[in-house]
């Protein structure tokens, strides 16, 4: 049923969801402008303006696979608030791997498949960074088995 499916994404567990679904849990939107932080830190993100009523998984870090114009890229993508730049708004934030093309007006669609951390705040950008490369890594991964 549906609210079993958003329990497990309350918690994090896409693959419960997906399992449920019968394919990978998807979020959807136009590629936007953000603060540009991701691409002053070596780690450019397409930021997605989801509909309102897009159920949301639990905050946190995800491996998955980005659709875009007919291709796929493996991706690792932040659902949150940015608590290390102070953010508010929750926003879905996904880094192509091995991709560097200007993509703002597209619509991308992101298939989440698993879940690799919570959203924490670190201690300044340099450990942010040593994070998200420990995440790429690890999503690279887990997308290449998968």
């Amino acid at each position: 049923s549906s609210s079993t499916i958003r329990a497990a994404l309350a918690e994090g567990d896409v693959i419960a969801a997906s399992r449920r679904l019968g394919r990978p849990y998807r979020l959807e939107g136009e590629v936007v402008h953000g603060d540009g932080r991701g691409h002053t830190i070596g780690f450019p993100t397409a930021n997605l303006d989801v509909w309102d009523e897009q159920y949301l998984p639990r905050q946190g870090v995800y491996a998955g696979w980005a659709h875009l114009n007919g291709e796929t890229f493996m991706a690792v993508a932040n659902v949150g608030n940015r608590p290390t730049f102070n953010g508010g708004l929750v926003t879905v934030e996904a880094h192509l791997l091995d991709f560097d093309r200007d993509i703002y007006g597209a619509r991308l669609a992101l298939d989440v498949v698993a879940f690799l951390r919570p959203e924490m705040k670190f201690n300044g950008v340099e450990a942010l960074i040593a994070q998200i490369r420990q995440d790429v890594i690890q999503g690279r991964a887990l997308l290449t088995d998968h």
